[in-house]
């Protein structure tokens, strides 16, 4: 990963194999299984991350101490420092994210909203009147 820091698509390629080689280390028979499923997913993650050299640059050194705590056998510090990745990668989304205006929210989700309904409560009261 260190090595891929100037070449964005190379990055997002190591950054998955690391977080792939962590899952199959794992030796966890259900989850390994997920690995193929999540892995477009972590690919449009690390896609919107790794835009931002500082935040990527700052992220290898928290993938580093992740790696250096399972290399010293420690769970504890292993599994801290991977939720500190996966916190700031989180952030990370959101600030890369456009913000979406509040007028974008529809009129329907608003009164919906304001009446203290979600939308799936108001489909589900339309689909009881339908049927009735």
């Amino acid at each position: 990963m260190e090595a891929a820091v100037v070449d964005a698509e190379s990055s997002i390629e190591f950054d998955l194999l690391f977080h792939m080689a962590i899952l199959e280390a794992t030796h966890n028979a259900f989850m390994r299984p997920f690995g193929a499923l999540i892995q477009e997913a972590l690919r449009a993650s690390f896609r919107l991350t790794n835009k931002d050299r500082l935040a990527y640059e700052r992220s290898l050194k928290r993938h580093r101490d992740v790696f250096d705590a399972i290399k010293k056998k420690d769970p504890d510090a292993a599994e801290s420092t991977m939720r500190l990745v996966l916190n700031r990668t989180s952030e990370d989304i959101e600030r890369s994210l456009p913000s979406i205006p509040q007028k974008k929210i529809t009129k329907s989700a608003r009164k919906a909203t304001q009446h203290g309904k979600s939308n799936s409560k108001v489909k589900a009261k339309r689909n009881v009147r339908k049927t009735s």
